[in-house]
């Protein structure tokens, strides 16, 4: 297996480049095989539902929430780099980024 091209922003997109899901429904088959949000921890903000603040290959930082609550990311330190298979981004709701 060769390794992955992290330069390639198609595989490995800014968060900007991601696909937005619609109406809380999971994103269509989008046009790539595959695609991989790698970003970098900047803050974990877990107190009830799973959070982390990340940057991504940008700079921008943002926060990733789990839907699944037995996630524990307690031990998850800033510095550590986070990869999300498919991650797509959500709608901002009105008047908000």
């Amino acid at each position: 297996m060769p390794i992955p091209d992290l330069t390639n922003t198609t595989t490995f997109p800014a968060f900007d480049g991601l696909p937005i899901e619609e109406d809380g429904a999971a994103p269509g088959m989008d046009a790539r095989e595959e695609w991989f949000l790698v970003a970098q921890v900047k803050q974990n903000m877990t107190i009830t539902k799973p959070t982390v603040v990340v940057a991504d290959r940008a700079g921008d930082e943002f926060a990733i929430t789990f839907e699944d609550r037995g996630i524990d990311l307690r031990p998850v330190k800033t510095g550590w780099t986070i990869v999300v298979p498919r991650a797509c981004r959500t709608a901002p709701k009105e008047g908000k980024k």
